[in-house]
Protein backbone atom coordinates (compact mmCIF):
# COMPACT_ATOMS: atom_id res chain seq x y z
CA UNK A 1 0.00 0.00 0.00
CA UNK A 2 1.21 3.59 -0.71
CA UNK A 3 0.95 6.18 1.57
CA UNK A 4 -0.31 9.56 0.91
CA UNK A 5 1.98 12.51 1.53
CA UNK A 6 0.25 14.89 4.10
CA UNK A 7 0.69 18.55 3.39
CA UNK A 8 2.59 20.00 6.54
CA UNK A 9 0.11 22.99 6.75
CA UNK A 10 -3.17 22.04 8.92
CA UNK A 11 -6.38 21.88 7.07
CA UNK A 12 -9.00 24.69 8.51
CA UNK A 13 -12.34 23.91 8.37
CA UNK A 14 -13.10 27.67 7.55
CA UNK A 15 -10.29 29.86 5.49
CA UNK A 16 -9.79 32.26 7.69
CA UNK A 17 -6.35 34.74 7.66
CA UNK A 18 -4.99 31.53 5.77
CA UNK A 19 -6.95 32.48 2.65
CA UNK A 20 -6.60 36.20 2.89
CA UNK A 21 -3.85 36.09 0.10
CA UNK A 22 -5.59 33.31 -1.84
CA UNK A 23 -6.91 35.18 -5.29
CA UNK A 24 -4.38 37.37 -5.16
CA UNK A 25 -2.76 36.69 -8.15
CA UNK A 26 -6.24 36.29 -9.60
CA UNK A 27 -6.81 40.07 -8.82
CA UNK A 28 -3.54 41.15 -10.25
CA UNK A 29 -4.32 39.80 -13.26
CA UNK A 30 -7.59 41.50 -13.56
CA UNK A 31 -7.11 44.47 -12.95
CA UNK A 32 -3.61 44.66 -15.59
CA UNK A 33 -6.25 43.62 -18.37
CA UNK A 34 -9.29 45.84 -17.61
CA UNK A 35 -9.67 48.97 -18.93
CA UNK A 36 -11.08 51.84 -16.98
CA UNK A 37 -14.87 51.12 -15.00
CA UNK A 38 -17.49 51.37 -16.84
CA UNK A 39 -20.93 53.09 -15.16
CA UNK A 40 -24.37 50.62 -15.50
CA UNK A 41 -25.83 52.83 -17.63
CA UNK A 42 -23.15 53.14 -20.11
CA UNK A 43 -22.99 49.23 -20.34
CA UNK A 44 -26.77 49.27 -20.56
CA UNK A 45 -26.59 50.83 -23.80
CA UNK A 46 -23.53 49.56 -25.58
CA UNK A 47 -23.43 46.38 -27.75
CA UNK A 48 -21.47 43.38 -26.48
CA UNK A 49 -18.80 43.91 -28.58
CA UNK A 50 -18.53 47.36 -26.76
CA UNK A 51 -18.95 49.71 -30.13
CA UNK A 52 -22.00 51.61 -30.74
CA UNK A 53 -24.55 52.49 -28.38
CA UNK A 54 -28.30 50.60 -28.86
CA UNK A 55 -30.95 52.84 -29.39
CA UNK A 56 -33.27 53.51 -26.65
CA UNK A 57 -36.37 51.99 -28.45
CA UNK A 58 -33.96 48.78 -28.76
CA UNK A 59 -32.39 48.67 -25.41
CA UNK A 60 -34.96 46.45 -23.43
CA UNK A 61 -32.73 44.51 -21.71
CA UNK A 62 -32.58 40.70 -21.13
CA UNK A 63 -35.72 38.88 -20.01
CA UNK A 64 -39.77 39.71 -20.37
CA UNK A 65 -40.54 42.98 -21.72
CA UNK A 66 -42.34 45.05 -19.14
CA UNK A 67 -45.86 44.78 -19.28
CA UNK A 68 -46.41 47.97 -17.20
CA UNK A 69 -44.90 51.58 -17.47
CA UNK A 70 -43.23 53.86 -14.53
CA UNK A 71 -46.71 55.18 -13.01
CA UNK A 72 -48.33 52.13 -12.56
CA UNK A 73 -47.36 49.51 -9.67
CA UNK A 74 -47.78 45.57 -9.64
CA UNK A 75 -50.51 44.38 -6.77
CA UNK A 76 -51.03 40.73 -5.44
CA UNK A 77 -55.11 40.36 -4.62
CA UNK A 78 -56.74 37.44 -3.29
CA UNK A 79 -59.65 35.98 -5.25
CA UNK A 80 -62.20 32.73 -4.64
CA UNK A 81 -61.24 30.13 -6.64
CA UNK A 82 -64.62 30.21 -8.13
CA UNK A 83 -64.11 33.90 -9.15
CA UNK A 84 -61.19 33.10 -10.85
CA UNK A 85 -62.60 30.18 -12.90
CA UNK A 86 -65.19 32.34 -14.27
CA UNK A 87 -62.65 35.15 -15.15
CA UNK A 88 -60.41 32.61 -17.28
CA UNK A 89 -63.69 31.65 -18.77
CA UNK A 90 -64.57 35.39 -19.54
CA UNK A 91 -61.17 35.37 -21.25
CA UNK A 92 -61.66 32.19 -23.07
CA UNK A 93 -64.73 33.57 -24.70
CA UNK A 94 -63.60 36.12 -25.55
CA UNK A 95 -60.31 35.10 -26.90
CA UNK A 96 -62.50 33.13 -29.31
CA UNK A 97 -65.60 35.18 -30.17
CA UNK A 98 -63.08 38.31 -31.17
CA UNK A 99 -59.33 36.44 -31.60
CA UNK A 100 -57.99 39.58 -29.15
CA UNK A 101 -56.30 37.86 -26.15
CA UNK A 102 -57.36 39.60 -23.22
CA UNK A 103 -56.20 38.10 -19.92
CA UNK A 104 -58.00 38.70 -16.02
CA UNK A 105 -55.72 41.43 -14.79
CA UNK A 106 -56.84 43.44 -18.27
CA UNK A 107 -60.49 43.01 -17.16
CA UNK A 108 -60.00 43.80 -13.25
CA UNK A 109 -57.81 47.00 -14.41
CA UNK A 110 -60.83 47.51 -16.86
CA UNK A 111 -63.42 47.11 -14.20
CA UNK A 112 -61.53 49.14 -11.46
CA UNK A 113 -61.03 52.38 -14.09
CA UNK A 114 -64.71 52.09 -15.25
CA UNK A 115 -65.47 52.54 -11.35
CA UNK A 116 -63.07 55.36 -11.05
CA UNK A 117 -64.94 57.05 -13.76
CA UNK A 118 -68.08 56.44 -12.80
CA UNK A 119 -67.53 58.94 -9.65
CA UNK A 120 -69.83 56.22 -7.74
CA UNK A 121 -69.32 57.97 -4.05
CA UNK A 122 -68.34 54.50 -2.07
CA UNK A 123 -66.90 56.43 1.57
CA UNK A 124 -70.03 55.70 3.10
CA UNK A 125 -70.20 51.81 2.84
CA UNK A 126 -69.02 49.76 5.36
CA UNK A 127 -68.21 46.14 3.54
CA UNK A 128 -67.82 44.61 0.48
CA UNK A 129 -70.89 43.10 0.49
CA UNK A 130 -72.32 46.81 0.95
CA UNK A 131 -70.06 47.89 -1.91
CA UNK A 132 -70.91 45.01 -4.36
CA UNK A 133 -74.95 45.45 -3.35
CA UNK A 134 -74.31 49.27 -4.74
CA UNK A 135 -72.56 48.45 -8.06
CA UNK A 136 -75.48 46.10 -8.58
CA UNK A 137 -78.11 48.57 -8.26
CA UNK A 138 -76.52 50.88 -10.47
CA UNK A 139 -75.70 48.91 -13.17
CA UNK A 140 -79.16 48.18 -13.30
CA UNK A 141 -80.01 51.63 -13.08
CA UNK A 142 -81.21 52.16 -9.76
Amino acid sequence: MSKKKKDSKPTPSRIGDQGRGLFDKFREQKQTNESPPVTIEEKKNTQPNGEDPIPEEENRGRGRPKKFDDNKKKTTVSFQLEDIVWLDRLCADILSNTKKVIDRGDIIRACVEALHESRIDLSHVGSPDDVKEMLLRKLKGG
